[in-house]
């Protein structure tokens, strides 16, 4: 497929399996945010010709504690994403599904299981997509997939059209800021409905 202005090349993404062929990184600091741990990271491409990201990434260390407080509730954790980049040829299913393999390997390192992904390939300059969020379709997959009761979920998102996808499924959608801490508000939702 070949799109105006973009590359055919896909991007090796910071987290990929053989990430540390194409990145260096650095540990610039960290700081407290609203009670909580940031790490912010430097991604330093090796070599200045390769497909990579250039720039700064932060992790928050509540983002485990999230999950696992959901999973001591009987929660299922089930990752609901857009990848548009497959359609714009930037990186492919595969690449896609290790990276997701990664991030569940790391959280079963830390005792949480993911219960499952669902992911949109397709970028809107393509055309519409009844799978791409703002549309509710994975979420309503995973609903009837996993026999759950739409008014005991909870979709957190950091953009409207997660919001609006989760209206559509007929679930409470949360939104964060990206990278913002969620514990203490997963924890309140998660007390408002199991009482």
């Amino acid at each position: 497929m070949d799109l105006e202005g973009l590359s055919n090349r896909p991007f090796i993404t910071p987290i990929a399996e053989n990430a540390l062929f194409y990145y260096k990184y650095r540990l610039l600091g960290t700081s407290i945010e609203n009670g909580e741990m940031v790490n912010k990271i430097e991604l330093i491409p090796r070599r200045n010709a390769d497909p990579v990201f250039r720039g700064l990434i932060y992790i928050l260390e509540d983002s485990l504690a999230t999950l696992l407080l959901a999973k001591t509730h009987g929660f299922k954790i089930i990752l609901i994403t857009n990848q548009g980049g497959i359609d714009r040829a930037l990186y492919t299913h595969e690449g896609l599904k290790k990276m997701h393999q990664k991030l569940i390997d790391a959280c079963k390192e830390q005792g949480i299981h993911i219960d499952d992904v669902y992911y949109c390939p397709h970028h809107p300059i393509v055309g519409h997509f009844l799978c791409r969020k703002p549309e509710g379709l994975m979420l309503q997959k995973a609903i009837a997939k996993h026999h759950l009761n739409a008014s005991e979920c909870l979709m957190i998102g950091d953009h409207d059209r997660d919001i609006e996808a989760a209206s559509l499924a007929g679930i409470k959608g949360i939104r964060i800021q990206p990278n913002a801490p969620k514990y203490h508000l997963l924890k309140e939702e998660i007390l408002k409905i199991i009482e």
